[in-house]
């Protein structure tokens, strides 16, 4: 399952690291910002992937936040 929280580093890496397999390679993360606070880093960027030729992800921004 790819949505819901991801708690740490390994588990965000997991996430991207399965939106890849899912995408047969082919996902990108485009980081527009990161802001980092005492107690949460957050990562914004623009997500872009396809499957069998098809768009699955593309422009939109994301967020993904590391506390």
């Amino acid at each position: 399952m790819l949505s819901g929280t991801k708690q740490g580093r390994d588990a965000v890496l997991a996430y991207f690291g399965e939106l890849g397999a899912r995408s047969q390679g082919s996902f990108r993360a485009a980081v527009q910002d990161i802001v980092g606070g005492e107690d949460h880093t957050v990562g914004i960027h623009r997500s872009h992937a396809e499957s069998n030729g098809n768009f699955g992800l593309d422009g939109g921004d994301d967020a993904a936040a590391v506390t």
